[in-house]
Parts: C-alpha cells; structure tokens; sequence
C-alpha cells in the first residue's frame, strides 16, 4: 500500500514538474531533440532540471541567418570527393582476384 501512495505523490510531483519546465520553455525555439538533450542530463533529478532550465534557456544563442547566404559556400564544395589535389589524393586500382572468403586457424583475430 506504502509503494502505491509513494507512487502517486512521484507521478503528481513529476506532473507539477513537468508543467513547471513547460512554462518556462518558449514556444516554437526549441527541437523535440534539444529538449530532450538537455533533460537526458538529470534523469534521476527532474527538480534540478527545472531548477537549472532558466540558466539553460539564457546560456541558448539565437541568431537570424539569412539561408540563401548558404548556398554559395555550397558550390565550393566539391561533393564528389576528387578535390583536384593530386599532390594529395591518389586513386589506385588493385585488380587483382581476392578471395571472397579468408579462413584462418588462429584462435583470435586480434593476434598478431
């Protein structure tokens, strides 16, 4: 009978809780992720989540981006991977027949 009544006080006092951080969270600035992120590190102390949730919302940096100013850094990228570095890059082509499948007597395969 003890674990039911203790039960339902923690499942009202994580209800008032979870209403509590609810107020506190801005509408609409927040992902389902980020949220979620920043709760993930007090599972065990859902009151020290709320409690720290204001200093968490002010420690957040927001900032206006204008997304067609993403674009161009984009067409510099080259997203074929060959970067025209051929003092860097090399292609080689081993075309030799490999085996499909290599058995090995060894006990490991993390011995050397």
């Amino acid at each position: 009978m003890e674990n039911q009544s203790a039960r339902a006080i923690e499942t009202q006092t994580i209800q008032g809780l979870s209403i509590e951080f609810a107020e506190l969270v801005p509408a609409n600035q927040f992902t389902a992720a980020e949220i979620q992120s920043y709760l993930l590190g007090f599972k065990d102390k859902p009151d020290v989540a709320v409690q720290r949730a204001a200093k968490w919302l002010q420690d957040v940096i927001y900032a206006d981006m204008n997304l067609d100013d993403c674009i161009e850094g984009k067409q510099y990228h080259d997203v074929v991977g060959g970067y025209q570095r051929l003092d860097v890059f090399q292609l080689q082509v081993n075309r030799s027949r490999k085996d499909p499948v290599l058995f090995k007597e060894e006990e490991s395969c993390f011995q050397d």
